[in-house]
């Protein structure tokens, strides 16, 4: 239909299911993958370990320019919730500004893995619409906050903020998939 050859196709399919978001069989056709409260529990503790190390090294390591493009990436997102928004563009702009932080860690294994689970993350997120306005604007507040607290070498204040922030989004989440599982299970 779309006049695309089956290797870029195939190629696709073998970079989604790496990321973790479709899962195929042998001789099978692909399917989304499907999330669990495990999954949940896992693509958000590994998040929050990632993020958390990421602090500690951002502490040490962040300069003039990574504070930029942290302000400049939180910018984008409050910008986004003034107008029009779509949680699809909120939540790109959301784990924009992530990604941005870790980043400014200057430890790149940290943010190869972190880039790593960002597809799950942000189809954990965007599939059922876990965030309302709300979240989001929450979102921009704490994350002014940690730009200052990391400006600052404010590590445990850090940590508390980043913490609380991330806690929020598992907290939803986990509540949202454990919802869907039980409603789920319940048609079974």
């Amino acid at each position: 239909m779309m006049k695309t050859s089956r290797g870029p196709v195939r190629d696709a399919l073998i970079r989604l299911e790496h990321e973790g978001l479709v899962v195929r069989e042998p001789n099978r056709s692909a399917v989304v993958a499907s999330m669990t409260v495990d999954d949940v529990e896992e693509v958000c503790s590994l998040r929050v370990s990632l993020e958390m190390l990421a602090l500690r090294y951002a502490i040490e390591r962040a300069q003039d320019e990574d504070f930029a493009r942290l302000h400049r990436a939180n910018e984008l997102l409050r910008d986004c919730l003034s107008s029009d928004f779509s949680l699809q563009k909120a939540v790109d702009l959301d784990l924009q500004f992530h990604e941005e932080f870790v980043k400014s860690a200057r430890h790149n294994r940290v943010l190869a893995m972190w880039r790593s689970i960002k597809p799950q993350i942000w189809f954990l997120i965007f599939s059922r619409n876990a965030f309302a306005l709300e979240n989001f604007e929450e979102a921009v507040r704490s994350h002014r906050e940690l730009i200052d607290q990391v400006r600052g070498k404010q590590d445990e204040e850090g940590r508390r903020n980043l913490q609380a922030h991330l806690d929020i989004a598992y907290a939803t989440l986990i509540s949202l998939y454990t919802k869907i599982q039980s409603a789920d299970e319940n048609v079974s």
